[in-house]
């Protein structure tokens, strides 16, 4: 049976590290699919995929980045652009609001995901996506933006109000992008059984985990599995789309992961 790998990419940038892929790596993982006869997919088409709705070849995959990172724009979209794949952007909305209150900056003068953070928290202008870039970026048609909820909070803190938290980000892409967000995707990965039902009474169809597995055409749309993508050689990469291709495979995973 056919199942969809779902990659967690964070960062693009020109030397790799833990939550970073080197530009030139990048380059060789999306010359890799080119090549090797696979399809990215859009957001929305994974989302029809799920629900049974829409038939797609064996081999296709889902591109996601977390957090809405300013490299994004500068490093992994001209990539995306040159092979021609399709990827999705989880984006904090705050984060965003707050830097695209100053003008876009086109160069970063940071190497690591922690001094990214840190300047998300102080000057997001100089770490985090500006609504220019995004906007250009979904114009292009190639790239996605949803939902990665509007200030990146753990869902496992008592005092956080969810549905208050889903329905700022929801306004953030109504009146800047201008249509809702369907797809949501947990900070940290963290969340509750019942957190998939706020968030479908806040629009959303569909919830992506940082859990191991298979992504099959059963309808279920409360737990979308991913994994990420490590700086690694590319026989590495090759080997877990080999793996989360495969249901029997990815679900073996998932169960061992478990134990």
């Amino acid at each position: 049976m056919q199942s969809i790998p779902v990659l967690i990419y964070h960062h693009v940038l020109p030397e790799g590290e833990n939550t970073a892929v080197a530009e030139s790596l990048f380059i060789e993982q999306m010359r890799f699919l080119a090549k090797n006869g696979w399809h990215t997919l859009s957001a929305d088409e994974f989302l029809a995929f799920k629900k049974g709705a829409l038939e797609i070849p064996r081999k296709s995959v889902l591109l996601t980045f977390d957090d809405g990172w300013l490299d994004n724009y500068l490093y992994a979209y001209p990539i995306l652009q040159q092979f021609g794949h399709k990827a999705t952007v989880f984006l904090v909305t705050e984060w965003v609001e707050k830097a695209s209150k100053c003008s876009p900056v086109h160069k970063i003068g940071w190497k690591t995901h922690k001094e990214a953070v840190q300047l998300a928290q102080t000057k997001p202008n100089e770490s985090v996506l500006h609504l220019s870039q995004i906007q250009e970026m979904q114009d292009s048609g190639l790239v996605s933006f949803e939902s990665h909820t509007h200030r990146h909070i753990s869902l496992h803190q008592q005092s956080i109000d969810l549905r208050r938290e889903l329905e700022e980000s929801q306004y953030f892409f109504v009146s800047r992008l201008g249509k809702p967000s369907r797809h949501l995707c947990y900070p940290f990965g963290h969340y509750k059984p019942e957190d998939s039902l706020i968030a479908k009474r806040c629009g959303f169809e569909i919830c992506y985990t940082v859990k191991n597995g298979a992504n099959l055409a059963d309808g279920h749309l409360a737990e979308i599995k991913r994994f990420t993508v490590k700086n690694k050689r590319i026989s590495w990469f090759a080997y877990k789309l080999f793996i989360f291709n495969r249901s029997y495979l990815a679900t073996l995973v998932e169960k061992v992961r478990k134990q």
